[in-house]
């Protein structure tokens, strides 16, 4: 299983057909829950659908460049890319005094895949 660490929900074009297709008319708008995994430096998301439950299974979406770092919070842009903060994460329950915080910027290309964005 995955332990999810950090959840945020896009609404996403749905195409009508492959992965993540659902029986939406094509071109309508669906959602889709994307998370970190606590364990890993990996994004997944899932499909919901239309009273908000899961739909299907989780999908691998990208790994972080670092592989010490745990994806905590996803949020978007306004260009629709997904920035991930990341940060190291052993599950320790003692508070630091500082948090440690890295953002990583991913892009979806043509092919519809996140590619990190080196800034």
């Amino acid at each position: 299983g995955i332990d999810p660490f950090g959840l945020s929900v896009l609404n996403v074009a749905n195409k009508g057909e492959g992965e993540g297709a659902t029986s939406s008319p094509p071109e309508t708008v669906v959602k889709r829950l994307y998370f970190g995994a606590a364990r890993s430096a990996e994004v997944y998301s899932i499909l919901l659908n239309e009273r908000g439950d899961f739909a299907g299974q989780p999908t691998l979406e990208l790994a972080l460049p670092n592989s010490t770092l745990k994806p905590w919070r996803i949020v978007w842009d306004t260009n629709g890319d997904m920035i991930v903060r990341a940060m190291p994460f052993d599950f320790n329950l003692i508070a630091t005094s500082e948090r440690i915080e890295i953002p990583f910027r991913f892009h979806r290309d043509a092919a519809g895949l996140w590619q990190w964005v080196e800034e």
